[in-house]
């Protein structure tokens, strides 16, 4: 039998084209769906950055906030993902068994590329394999750092800035009320004001927890915030 219009081969495979593929071998686990949506948020923030970004009017009070915002939001969706065990992937021999269609898909499940030989594609996907150990590759710290200036260039001052210039703002040893130590902040120096940018005190806070120890006491539906 010889490959026309209407066979192909796939190796020593002679495939028709009436005939159902098989199943195709997708990586699930029980962060599958997790991993989904956060694939699916990732390209909408990048849309909603590249839109703000070719704006008609990018100096627009709106559309600075909405970038400011998304610049935050894609910190939180990298750190996500770096929080994200990534999938089991099958050993080299179960890699060999699999046809290039199902390598293929596996790639395109890992974001790697799908060129290449069949050779080429179990290669990848076990340098993959090699390479999970390490949260964030070179580029995601990089666009992470990216981003994180971004951010900070948006809001004008930086997280270390914000919690150096909040702690020197305590009047006394021990915890104090967020709310008053905050409010002495700005009277002090209304550079951080956090409102006019419109961030809400306790949200930042939170942002800043890799830098700042804080407790937060519930009063019936409210929490308190104590630095």
């Amino acid at each position: 039998v010889k490959p026309d219009d209407t066979w192909r081969t796939e190796e020593s495979a002679f495939l028709h084209p009436t005939l159902k593929p098989a199943p195709a071998v997708t990586l699930t686990d029980e962060n599958s769906e997790l991993r989904d949506l956060l694939r699916e948020l990732g390209i909408i923030l990048g849309e909603i950055d590249k839109i703000t970004e070719n704006h008609e009017n990018p100096e627009l009070g709106y559309v600075r906030e909405i970038r400011h915002h998304v610049g935050y939001q894609h910190i939180r969706y990298r750190k996500m993902v770096e929080l994200l065990p990534n999938p089991t992937i099958p050993t080299e021999d179960e890699l060999r068994s699999m046809s290039v269609a199902v390598l293929k898909e596996i790639c395109r499940n890992l974001g790697l590329k799908v060129s290449g030989l069949k050779e080429d594609l179990v290669k990848r996907i076990m340098e993959s394999r090699d390479n999970h150990e390490s949260p964030l590759g070179e580029e995601d710290e990089e666009a992470l750092e990216s981003d994180k200036m971004e951010s900070d260039d948006i809001i004008g001052f930086t997280k270390e800035e914000f919690v150096e210039a909040l702690l020197s703002s305590k009047k006394r040893e021990g915890r104090e009320a967020y709310a008053m130590v905050y409010k002495n902040l700005i009277d002090e120096h209304p550079r951080f004001n956090l409102k006019e940018r419109n961030i809400k005190p306790n949200w930042y806070l939170e942002e800043c927890s890799e830098l700042i120890d804080f407790e937060i006491r519930v009063s019936g539906k409210i929490n308190h915030y104590w630095i």
